[in-house]
């Protein structure tokens, strides 16, 4: 009796109802029934997207920039996954040119204010400065004690990393003054006047002063004319200073010394280390240049400063 009271209800339904309004409400329903089933089905989509951006912002924000969100499936989200992944690779990329540069400069400076104390050459002057008194030649002994009190000086009490041109120009000719008095006619130097307007140029501290002791270390170990060169020459935009000696070197041995300018590694000292400073405190604008010599063919040491 139940069932016929049912069939007699939708018959009377349908006698009520035309079959089109029937019809109608039957679609509505199914197409409730149907967004209720995409909203669960794009919740449950949108769970991994958000999981990945979710991992991403983490790792970021513990410092790992280079976390990238591997899901590539095309979706509404994949603006989003582009724009945290170029954010974390421009991050990383900063952090590459800045901090870790940064940290190189430091170690650098470090090591080449160890590499200036050197105890050897010190010696050699306490020794030379001995022979002259022997000798009676108490002028040149004094002129060698001053210039060598002077030299320790600027490497010791002045803390500065970044210093005046011509602070960094007269340590090195302090320098050269040390060494002409030890090694006499063995050694001649050709130096050319440099503009006074770029006195106060900043440039690394100890840059000059490495190059030349190099020519006495490697140049002029094997000959008895040594010879230097120092010029100066400028255009529009950059000034340059040319170191030149007429010692021997292979061609190999200046390709060497190119490469290792942009090797990771910090040099303890000489040309690599003040080739990697002036580059690293310049972010690129200053350089040193390595190349055969054509005057005196041997080695050409050119800084090229940005003016």
């Amino acid at each position: 009796t139940i069932l016929l009271r049912h069939s007699l209800d939708l018959n009377s339904l349908a006698d009520n109802y035309n079959l089109p309004i029937l019809y109608f409400i039957i679609g509505i329903a199914l197409l409730l029934l149907l967004s209720m089933a995409s909203i669960l089905l794009q919740q449950y989509l949108m769970k991994r997207p958000i999981k990945e951006i979710q991992k991403a912002l983490v790792a970021i924000s513990n410092g790992d920039f280079s976390y990238r969100i591997p899901y590539s499936t095309k979706s509404d989200l994949q603006e989003l996954f582009d724009g945290i992944n170029h954010t974390a690779e421009m991050l990383n990329e900063y952090i590459n040119e800045h901090y870790i540069q940064e940290i190189q400069v430091k170690d650098a400076n470090f090591k080449v204010l160890q590499s200036q104390i050197h105890p050897h050459f010190l010696y050699n002057c306490f020794a030379t400065i001995q022979s002259l008194i022997k000798l009676g030649e108490y002028e040149k002994a004094g002129i060698l004690t001053k210039e060598l009190s002077l030299y320790y000086s600027y490497i010791t009490k002045n803390k500065k990393m970044l210093v005046s041109f011509k602070e960094e120009w007269d340590h090195m000719i302090r320098y050269l003054k040390i060494q002409k008095i030890r090694f006499e006619d063995n050694v001649t130097y050709e130096i050319d006047e440099i503009n006074e307007k770029i006195e106060n140029y900043t440039v690394p501290k100890v840059i000059f002063q490495p190059i030349v002791e190099n020519c006495f270390k490697y140049a002029f170990k094997n000959i008895d004319d040594g010879k230097l060169k120092i010029s100066y020459v400028e255009d529009d935009e950059y000034f340059y200073i040319a170191f030149e000696d007429n010692g021997k070197i292979e061609d190999q041995e200046i390709i060497r010394l190119n490469n290792k300018i942009f090797d990771q590694n910090i040099e303890i000292s000489g040309l690599i280390n003040v080739a990697q400073r002036v580059l690293n405190y310049s972010q690129g604008k200053n350089s040193v240049i390595i190349k055969r010599s054509k005057g005196l063919k041997g080695l050409n040491i050119t800084f090229k400063f940005r003016k």
